[in-house]
């Protein structure tokens, strides 16, 4: 069960990290050249805003990894 919210958090932080890199990347434009785009999509290619990364990072290791060697421990 809580894979499912492990996978969850993971997919919400890679967002987080997109939309701040747009956000960086606007915040140093001219305000004529914003287009007000919340488009998303270019900085989702980058490897550290990724699903995978995002599931392995500190942050949600620290929280995550204690409860699957609790859950395994209850198991077996």
């Amino acid at each position: 069960m809580f894979s499912i919210f492990w996978i969850l958090d993971g997919y919400f932080l890679s967002q987080e990290r997109s939309y701040r890199d747009l956000y960086n990347y606007v915040r140093k434009l001219k305000e004529e050249e914003v287009d007000f785009s919340m488009d998303i999509s270019e900085y989702q290619k980058l490897k550290k805003n990724t699903l995978i990364f995002a599931m392995f990072s500190t942050t949600l290791l620290v929280f995550y990894l204690p409860l699957v060697g609790i859950a395994f421990f209850i198991i077996y």
